[in-house]
């Protein structure tokens, strides 16, 4: 026979590569095995032989020397024979030679009943192959699997009602990426150039995905020996995501035990260690009995019959390894094929007649179905390679939700139950169809549902239609899918309704539909009032907005209603300018804050137009803060006159360091100080809670319980009386060896029993028996025991309602007057719960700045003007309690003082003394001294020594004496001589007026002629001369004076400050030497 190989096959779920010898027209096909995938080859019918046992006998025989040449093998060893072989009542019964269990093992014995499976899967009749060897089954010849977890209950399912609430569900998908002993490969082969979408060891996830969501959202418990999360990455020996990897390597991941995952081997170290394919079968089945699942179901797809077959066939075994669950494995593989085969005649259109293969029985040959302590089946789905139908049906997410719902079904009718959800069902999330219209507006409006079903597509007639297939608001009733939606996913329709141009009440309705199918789900039905004319009128501002209850984390919202003159529909919530929520009511609890935390608060209110209302007045609300304590001083109870011991440092309640215990009691007292007042503790169950650091000691197993009481009365040792209050909270546990147990909580009702008295705590005591040795509990620190603990601590749950103490404000450090606007506020406030947060200023009491982050100091800026000012401050903590107001003054004065200078007394002199009285106006502090004082000098006068004296913030004397020469003197005074208050700065003072110097002889007039007569010259040397006329000016220090003589004299006199024009005298030495007389001044007067 001629072997020619034509194409590439599946045979359950392995890849098949056919090959066929020329045509007989009596012939059967057999599989045998090349390069890791079924092949086909015919062999003729001996004459008489029936095609089925012909079959078998082939297969038996092997392939040809020429097969065996072309690379074709069995899995059936060579040698192997036919004992006895008997095909009747529709089960194939071949007890095999000792050869066939050669090397044998669990993928082995898979092997060879694929081989037998595929070939006699030619034969439609044939629904049981029971292969033996010797009388035993070949599965008896491997090593049984180890016992995992507890068997599931026998007998049955007990029949429920609705959905799978309290059903756990382990659901195996088919094979993936495994090691064979000397690499990683899939377990199956791609087909039809469709990739891995089609390759069993991945869709058999995708599928199971779908069928996880129909499980779990009914209520079941949800197992699964394989990765389902595709985003969970990778493996780091092939670095494939964790999904395409086989159950055993995923398992060996996620730290499931070595005795599931590598049963048959025994092999516990890597994965490579060892070949992997007995050890993935068997880890699934395994892997669903240690989850102590009520079922188990091998997920797979199939192939076969020449890439011709179609439909589903169902797995049961009839020699599972605990045999009691046979006839509920049967049950369950019933239910299941006859929903996915009805199923899919009825939802997919392709397949009205979908091929019914039936339940078939494994006998042993499926290690998957043999093994689980539990009804175990496994679906053959489809045939992914049936390239025209199946294996493009199992890339479809719509065939895909159909079988994975039909398969759900089938295991909720195995249960006797009811699906919670049909395979057309949805949920109703929420719609923004108004309730009020105005006539004739349209309206964006919007439908949500969730899917419970099969997939939805518009290209499978799935859409939102209009009830009755019409509405009085729209033209259409179909409003279409984008996409699609999967089983657990929401869509939301959005469409425009147009409101009638009548007023009145009307009715629209919606619903999902399959068209030619079903309608499903909910029907959305809102009653929508058209009014009869457009409202305008938005609502009243809501009032008194306020805080009406209050957490650590929440802050609940009151408000007084708005009015409209429709109707108030509902009312927008801000948090900091940003909506946060929405009400119908006039309350809200705004959750998930941070404690001790300001938040500022508005509401506005709308009708159903929508016009929407002014927002309220901005409301500012804090949350509760967490006031802890934990400098506990702890104090033992003496009682009849034996004292306790406390251990070291500690509190002790029935504790000793050996196992005979004595009567023990504990006081324990917090510094109160700082703590919130009883008005501010919330008025929760457990808003004070008293928290130890338990130990426990003393080998006992009998439970003591701790108590402990709220102390209302001053503590007295003497006598051991107390008044007290039961906390009521109660610790009970059984005692084990030294250890650290960690924090136990007390707690009790602020408002009901109240927070502790300062300086009185808490009394901790034995309540089960205060003498009983089988009792012990330590609370902190035991040294002598080699613990380290913590003190008692307590904590306040509380809403600060305490304004900041302690404010005070300065301005430059308490000066009393100031000379600039701008100055240094020296600032302080405290608040012991939450915090400072901010602060504000004003300089009227009345008017105050926007509030800013508190601080120790500020610039500020004082208003313009002179005179007393007051700076206001008031200070918030973290939760908005403000402050009354403190404030400070200063005055601001930007006068300098003022200087003046009297006339010198006398006016006259020759050798002084000469004194001029100096006179200051708003000063604080003088400090002139002669070195401030300045000499104006004419002429030759001068003066040896200026000498200040006086005293007081009003006068000084300046005294001129050692004067000598002619002409004037005069005084001018420099800057900062004097300061006021504000430190303001006298000015610069001067020119004074001046006195004349005289210290030469008699003077004689002439006139300038006269000046050049030889008299005159001979008397120069005696006396002084004065000239006089017009001047013309030189430069700063001469002129010349022209009395009309025709003969004008040169007069030489510095910085005499005379113009052209002006007429003057001067009086002087005169000079006659030169060609020109010239005058030496000594005085110079200005006539005009």
């Amino acid at each position: 026979m001629r072997v020619v190989v034509f194409a590439l096959l599946l045979v359950a779920g392995v890849a098949c590569l056919a090959v066929s010898v020329v045509a007989q027209a009596d012939a059967v096909a057999v599989r045998f095995w090349s390069d890791g995938v079924l092949v086909l080859v015919e062999r003729g019918i001996p004459q008489g032989m029936p095609p089925a046992e012909a079959a078998v006998r082939a297969l038996v025989a092997g392939p040809t020397q020429p097969e065996s040449a072309a690379g074709i093998t069995s899995r059936i060893p060579a040698g192997t024979t036919i004992a006895s072989l008997n095909i009747a009542n529709g089960t194939a019964a071949v007890d095999l030679s000792s050869e066939i269990v050669t090397g044998m093992d669990e993928a082995g014995l898979q092997s060879i009943f694929e081989q037998f499976r595929a070939t006699l899967g030619d034969f439609p009749d044939i629904r049981a192959i029971k292969l033996t060897s010797g009388g035993r089954p070949l599965y008896s010849y491997l090593p049984a699997a180890p016992q995992i977890g507890s068997p599931a209950t026998s007998g049955g399912p007990a029949v429920s009602g609705v959905g799978l609430s309290g059903k756990k569900i382990c659901i195996g998908p088919s094979h993936g990426r495994f090691w064979n002993g000397s690499g990683w490969y899939w377990q199956r082969s791609l087909t039809c150039g469709l990739g891995e979408s089609v390759l069993e060891d991945t869709n058999s996830v995708r599928l199971v995905q779908f069928l996880k969501q129909y499980l779990t959202q009914d209520g079941a418990t949800f197992t699964c020996p394989r990765q389902l999360d595709e985003s969970d990455c990778c493996n780091s020996d092939t670095g494939y995501p964790w999904w395409k990897m086989c159950a055993q390597t995923w398992l060996h991941h996620a730290g499931v035990s070595g005795s599931i995952w590598a049963s048959y081997s025994g092999n516990t170290g890597a994965d490579t260690a060892t070949a992997r394919d007995s050890d993935d079968i068997r880890a699934r089945p395994l892997y669903a009995d240690s989850q102590g699942a009520d079922i188990y179901i091998a997920h797979h797809t199939n192939a076969g019959g020449s890439g011709t077959a179609t439909g589903t066939e169902t797995y049961r075994d009839t020699a599972m390894e605990h045999p009691e669950y046979e006839t509920s494995s049967y049950n369950l593989a019933s239910a299941v094929q006859s929903s996915v085969v009805s199923t899919i005649r009825s939802t997919f259109p392709e397949e009205p007649s979908w091929a019914d293969r039936g339940v078939k029985d494994s006998a042993g040959g499926f290690g998957e179905i043999r093994i689980p302590s539990r009804p175990a089946i496994l679906i053959e789905l489809a045939f992914h390679d049936d390239c025209s139908r199946d294996a493009s049906y199992l890339v479809d997410d719509f065939f895909r939700s159909v079988a994975e719902w039909a398969i759900y079904n089938g295991i909720c009718s195995y249960f006797g139950n009811t699906p919670t959800w049909g395979k057309y069902s949805c949920e109703y999330v929420s719609d923004t169809i108004p309730a009020t219209m105005q006539p004739g507006q349209n309206y964006n409006v919007s439908i949500t549902y969730r899917n419970r079903g099969v997939c939805w597509f518009t290209s499978r007639g799935f859409r939102l239609g209009a009830v009755g297939d019409s509405d009085p608001m729209a033209t259409f009733t179909r409003v279409d899918i984008s996409g699609e939606v999967k089983p657990g996913s929401t869509y939301t329709f959005s469409f425009t309704l147009k409101a009638p141009s009548s007023a009145g009440t009307y009715t629209t309705d919606w619903q999902m539909v399959r068209d030619g199918y079903q309608w499903f789900g909910p029907i959305v039905s809102k009653n929508v009032v058209v009014l009869g004319a457009p409202d305008t009128q938005p609502p009243t501002a809501p009032q008194n907005l306020r805080r009406s209850a209050v957490t650590t984390t929440s802050i609940t919202l009151a408000w007084d209603a708005s009015t409209d003159d429709v109707g108030v529909t509902g009312y927008r919530i801000y948090r900091n300018g940003a909506q946060v929520g929405t009400s119908t009511s006039t309350s809200y609890t705004d959750s998930g804050l941070t404690s001790n935390t300001l938040y500022t608060y508005e509401v506005d209110a709308y009708d159903a137009a929508p016009n929407y209302s002014a927002r309220s007045a901005a409301f500012a609300a804090g949350t509760g803060g967490t006031w802890t304590r934990s400098n506990a001083n702890r104090n033992c109870y003496v009682r009849s006159g034996s004292p306790d011991v406390c251990g070291s440092g500690g509190i002790a309640v029935g504790y000793s360091t050996t196992a005979s215990l004595l009567i023990r009691r504990g006081l324990v007292q917090w510094d109160m100080t700082g703590a919130p007042s009883q008005a501010e503790t919330l008025n929760t169950p457990d808003s004070v809670r008293v928290k130890l650091n338990q130990y426990t000691q003393v080998n006992s197993t009998t439970a003591a319980n701790i108590s402990l009481y709220k102390v209302n009365n001053d503590w007295d040792e003497s006598n051991g009386t107390w008044n007290n209050v039961g906390i009521g909270a109660i610790y009970s546990g059984a005692t084990v060896s030294c250890v650290n147990v960690g924090d136990r909580t007390w707690s009790w009702n602020g408002n009901t029993q109240g927070i502790p008295i300062a300086n009185r705590g808490v009394y901790i005591k034995n309540d089960s028996s205060e003498s009983s040795s089988s009792y012990s509990k330590v609370f902190d620190n035991r040294t002598n025991v080699g613990g380290t603990g913590l003190p008692p601590r307590l904590e306040i749950d509380y809403v600060d309602l305490t304004a900041p103490s302690n404010c005070s404000i300065g301005i430059n450090g308490g000066a009393d007057a100031t000379s600039s606007r701008s100055v240094t506020l020296t600032l302080s406030a405290a608040d012991t719960l939450s915090g400072m947060s901010q602060m504000q200023f004003s300089d009227d009491g009345v008017s105050y700045t926007t509030a800013e982050a508190y601080a120790t100091s500020k610039g500020y800026t004082l208003p313009a003007g002179d005179g007393i000012k007051t700076v206001y401050a008031r200070f918030r903590d973290a939760v908005g309690n403000w402050s009354a107001p403190v404030s400070d003054s200063i005055t601001l004065d930007t006068v300098p003082p003022t200087i003046s200078i009297a006339a010198p007394s006398p006016p006259t002199a020759s050798a002084g003394p000469v004194t001029y009285e100096i006179t200051y106006g708003g000063a604080a502090t003088i400090t002139l001294t002669g070195a401030d004082v300045t000499l104006n000098k004419t002429g030759t006068a001068d003066a040896s020594s200026v000498v200040v004296s006086g005293s007081g913030p009003t006068t000084r004397t300046v005294t001129i004496s050692g004067i000598t020469g002619t002409g004037t003197l005069g005084i001018s005074i420099a800057a900062g001589t004097a300061k006021d208050l504000a430190n303001n700065a006298a000015p610069a003072a001067g020119p004074s007026a001046t006195f004349d110097v005289s210290n030469s002889v008699a003077s004689f007039g002439l006139n300038n002629k006269a000046a050049g007569d030889a008299i005159i010259g001979a008397a120069s040397a005696t006396y002084a001369f004065t000239v006089w006329g017009k001047v013309t000016a030189i430069d700063a220090n001469s002129f010349y004076l022209d009395d009309g003589s025709g003969k004008p004299v040169k007069v030489i006199f510095a910085g005499h400050g005379l113009a052209n024009g002006d007429y003057a005298s001067a009086r002087g030495a005169l000079d006659v030497s030169g060609a020109q007389p010239v005058l030496t001044a000594q005085t110079v007067k200005k006539q005009n």
